[in-house]
Parts: structure tokens; C-alpha cells; sequence
């Protein structure tokens, strides 16, 4: 699998990685064969005691849209709801995605060019 973040996430990508703040949210695309198409980048704040509702909420008002999820400046964790998602992780304004395999931990995944 590999990743390519349209012009519009990546623009949104910059400006989040820019704003020295924490903060999650949402990616949101499709896939097309083994590439993950991230659209756009929608910041949302949950925790691990609000992720479940969050999430589902999120299910249902977005579908098969609803991607994964980032963390901006705060640790990561893992939940159910997350297995097989992408996660992108942004530390000192790197960004790092991977996908969370309940049985190997992160994995880490390709980013190919913008579209």
C-alpha cells in the first residue's frame, strides 16, 4: 500500500505541521488499487476515552471516506477502532504515517507523489 495526499491535503498538511499546536483529526479519501488517496486532512479533537463515540460518528457521517487518523504533537495510542487505518503522526513537524497491525504494532507506509 502506498499513500498519496492530494494538493488540497497537502496544502492542509503544511498548515497544520506550520501551527505549533496539538492536536488529532480525521483523513479523508479513497482507495484505488494499492494506492490510499488522503483528500483531506479534518481536525477533530478526541482522546482514548472519547475516540468510540467520536469515531463512530465519524462512520457514519463519512463511510468508506473515513480513512484514518493523525496526532499533531501528542503520543499516539492504539484502539480498535484504528486497526488497519492509516495514522499519521506529526513530531517536530515531520510527518510519519503507518498503519496499526494488531499483531506486528506500527507498520510503516509508503508515501508516493502528490496527485
Amino acid at each position: 500500500m502506498e499513500i498519496t495526499l492530494t494538493t488540497t491535503a497537502q496544502t492542509q498538511l503544511n498548515l497544520i505541521t506550520e501551527v505549533n499546536s496539538n492536536g488529532t483529526g480525521f483523513l479523508l479519501g479513497q482507495d484505488i488499487g494499492r494506492f490510499r488517496i488522503i483528500e483531506s486532512i479534518l481536525r477533530v479533537d478526541f482522546t482514548e476515552t472519547t475516540i468510540d463515540d467520536i469515531y463512530s460518528r465519524m462512520v457514519q457521517k463519512t463511510g468508506s471516506k473515513l480513512l484514518g487518523v493523525f496526532f499533531h504533537n501528542i503520543k499516539p495510542f492504539h484502539n480498535e477502532w484504528l486497526w488497519e487505518d492509516i495514522i499519521l503522526e506529526i513530531i517536530n513537524n515531520e510527518p510519519l504515517f503507518y498503519k496499526y497491525d494488531p499483531e506486528k504494532g506500527p507498520v510503516r507506509v509508503n508515501i508516493s507523489e502528490e496527485t
